[in-house]
């Protein structure tokens, strides 16, 4: 087993530090068809060591991956194995390699848009195409919803990439994945790394997912006392969800 956290940020070409819009762990068992999901809300109010009391988003840009680390151990009592993070720009351009993905939408969604000439997009239940430019508005999207519901988003978007480069169609399109994913991901997981936990999953064309997400009563919204609107854990509660997602008894 292995735990990853998967981060989506919000930096833009010529910086190095961006806040993390999207929070996933992924653990991941390679040679058994099956990977558990969890979302954290990038606004939970958490203690960053050597920072004090602020949302759990700027963890990685003030300490980087050591820091981020310290974080989960000092809130959550584990350490991540490894980190990926990509930006904006990166993940359109996995989707674009990809040519596309479906993605399975849970409930219905709509929100202001850039992609349909009224400016307002409506997208329903069921298996949804999208191309790079309609899955990073869909993931991002929050005039009309809520910080909870983007979590389940992201993870629909995140099990849509992976089903559709493990599709066996995708066999001859591979090498065009495996390089995108090298020049768009930061990680601190190296090629022999990525080999040992990629390759033997591929075999997994219909991989199962299991996935958990933080609730207004494992995230309360509540405000600081300087006036910022924040989730503040319930740390029993989440360390309840988290023994379901490492699957212990």
């Amino acid at each position: 087993r292995t735990n990853l956290v998967v981060l989506g940020t919000d930096r833009t070409e010529g910086t190095n530090i961006g806040r993390s819009d999207t929070i996933l762990l992924l653990s991941i068992v390679p040679l058994q068809p099956y990977v558990t999901m969890l979302s954290i809300p990038r606004d939970l109010w958490v203690n960053i060591p050597d920072l004090g009391e602020q949302r759990l988003n700027t963890a990685f840009p003030f300490g980087d991956w050591q820091g981020l680390s310290n974080t989960f151990a000092a809130n959550f009592g584990f350490r991540p194995d490894h980190y990926a993070m990509v930006d904006f720009q990166g993940f359109k351009h996995l989707i674009d390699v990809l040519d596309g993905i479906v993605v399975t939408v849970g409930e219905h969604m709509e929100d202001e848009c850039h992609m349909d000439p009224s400016g307002w997009c409506v997208v329903e239940p069921g298996e949804v195409p999208m191309n790079s430019d309609e899955a990073l508005w869909y993931v991002r999207a929050r005039l009309n919803s809520s910080d909870f519901d983007r979590t389940r988003r992201a993870q629909e978007v995140i099990q849509a990439m992976v089903k559709k480069a493990m599709q066996p169609t995708e066999i001859l399109n591979l090498d065009n994945v495996i390089r995108a994913i090298f020049r768009t991901v930061q990680t601190d997981m190296g090629v022999t790394d990525t080999i040992l936990y990629a390759f033997p999953a591929s075999k997994f064309v219909d991989m199962k997912f299991t996935t958990f997400r933080l609730t207004p009563d494992d995230a309360v919204p509540g405000t600081t006392y300087g006036g910022a609107s924040v989730l503040f854990p319930n740390y029993p509660a989440i360390r309840e969800k988290l023994l379901q997602f490492y699957w212990v008894n």
